[in-house]
């Protein structure tokens, strides 16, 4: 049986399709499973971890006199990171980056000051996604409402997602940051606990 030159060439279309489709299919299936490590690669390739000479600078220097910016600012120097703050009442805020949990405390009020942020997510950013790289002794500032907050790391723990006492108020004034670990579950917390060590206005 012959196939005239018109039979050919749909087929041979077909084909061509079906490749495109296939290789489409597998990029996607590709980048899903990359994903996860797009943002290292992405903060090697653009934004090189600081040096330790700039994070033991960071971490020793005392209060300067630069201006203190007026949006609410989280800044973590062993990540050579900054991030507004969104304080929405949602969880659906940690679409944009970190979130202050609502009913817990904010720096002016001397409390336990609670920061989160995804560590892995396919919408959003994964603002935490190096959290596990912060030390003890570590500092991290907020800017808050035209004053900076400087907390020194104190503890650094894993728990469970129903160990709630993470978020509980408390006497003396501390920030809190957490996030999901291990890297693409759910299954724990990671805990920092930095204690308020200075504010400047």
């Amino acid at each position: 049986m012959f196939m005239d030159a018109t039979h050919i060439h749909s087929v041979s279309r077909l084909r061509r399709f079906n490749h495109g489709l296939t290789v489409a299919v597998l990029l996607v299936g590709i980048y899903i499973a990359l994903s996860p490590l797009l943002p290292r690669l992405g903060v090697l390739l653009h934004n090189p971890a600081p040096s330790s000479a700039a994070i033991t600078k960071a971490n020793t220097q005392p209060a300067t006199s630069e201006p203190i910016p007026a949006d609410d600012i989280l800044k973590i120097p062993r990540l050579g990171m900054t991030q507004v703050i969104h304080s929405g009442p949602s969880i659906a805020e940690l679409s944009k980056g970190v979130w202050l949990v609502p009913n817990t405390s904010s720096p002016e009020k001397k409390s336990n000051t609670v920061i989160v942020g995804h560590r892995f997510t396919y919408a959003g950013p994964a603002v935490f996604y190096f959290l596990d790289k912060i030390e003890v002794n570590d500092r991290i500032t907020v800017d808050w409402q035209k004053k900076e907050y400087t907390y020194k790391v104190s503890e650094i723990k894993v728990v469970p997602p129903t160990e709630t006492s993470v978020q509980k108020a408390t006497s003396k004034p501390q920030l809190t940051l957490y996030t999901c670990t291990p890297l693409l579950t759910a299954k724990n917390r990671l805990v920092i606990t930095a204690p308020l060590e200075r504010v400047r206005s």
